[in-house]
């Protein structure tokens, strides 16, 4: 009887993984996966059990109806219950107790330890993992043998998840960060951009050639023919036309669109 906690990148390889070997296909196995978070489609480049029809779909249903297509006899659990000290309730005792063993996925610091914290109390071993970037790390945690997840901490993070921050912020930091980003996309990158065009032509391109990121020299490139050419205001109404708009794109059409998604 085993607990994935998370849906994400890692809980869908883990799932396949548990899937293949037949972990929760015995008479008396069973895995539980819980996750909180919708599909979305940025999620389909890396969280490879989920297609574009599922996008919107809870992602433990998902990956749980994935894993059965993968082994029929796995007995598997869909929960949509962050792991916390708000739902003790449904996490409780009893829950705990007829577990194996825990397997973590997940995408943050407080989380993982409060997860270990719960396997240290019920004594059960946890798998801990994780990635970032290229960077990846996995823990064998088992109890009165090993040290807990706890012992060592991770250094803090130093960024917030590009999706996390643009599609679904939860704290008053990923809305600062969100706003800080648009300010320099819209008013500080671009007009540096085009001031340094402006004085040194040559030199603005010959900068371009030393960066190796295609994207970030076509980047720059638009912003200077956008801000001189294309959205150059010549009136007021200009101004005030460009700004309507962007509050239009901003605060309806893109929510507008994610809603439809």
């Amino acid at each position: 009887n085993y607990f994935v906690v998370g849906a994400g990148a890692l809980g869908c390889e883990l799932l396949k993984n548990m899937a293949l070997m037949g972990v929760g296909a015995g008479a008396r196995g069973s895995v539980t996966v819980t996750d909180m978070d919708a599909i979305e489609v940025s999620n389909l480049s890396r969280q490879f059990l989920f297609r574009r029809q599922h996008v919107g779909q809870l992602k433990s249903s998902t990956a749980a109806a994935a894993a059965k297509v993968i082994n029929h006899s796995i007995k598997i659990r869909h929960m949509s219950h962050k792991v916390h000290p708000e739902t003790e309730h449904i996490f409780d005792d009893r829950f705990w107790d007829r577990l194996d063993g825990v397997v973590n996925a997940l995408d943050n610091i407080p989380a993982r330890l409060y997860v270990d914290s719960k396997c240290i109390s019920y004594r059960k071993p946890l798998l801990e993992s994780g990635t970032l970037g290229a960077q990846a790390n996995c823990q064998v945690i088992i109890p009165m043998l090993t040290e807990s997840y706890g012992t060592q901490r991770d250094p803090e993070e130093q960024s917030i998840p590009m999706c996390t921050m643009h599609y679904y912020p939860n704290t008053i930091d990923h809305t600062i960060h969100w706003a800080r980003d648009l300010f320099s996309g819209l008013f500080s990158k671009p007009g540096e951009e085009a001031n340094k065009f402006v004085r040194d032509p040559a030199g603005f391109f010959k900068s371009l050639e030393k960066e190796e990121n295609v994207s970030v020299c076509l980047q720059a490139v638009e912003n200077v023919c956008s801000l001189m050419i294309v959205e150059r205001p010549g009136s007021i109404e200009d101004c005030v036309y460009w700004a309507r708009r962007q509050f239009e794109d901003r605060f309806s059409n893109d929510i507008k669109q994610l809603l439809h998604i």
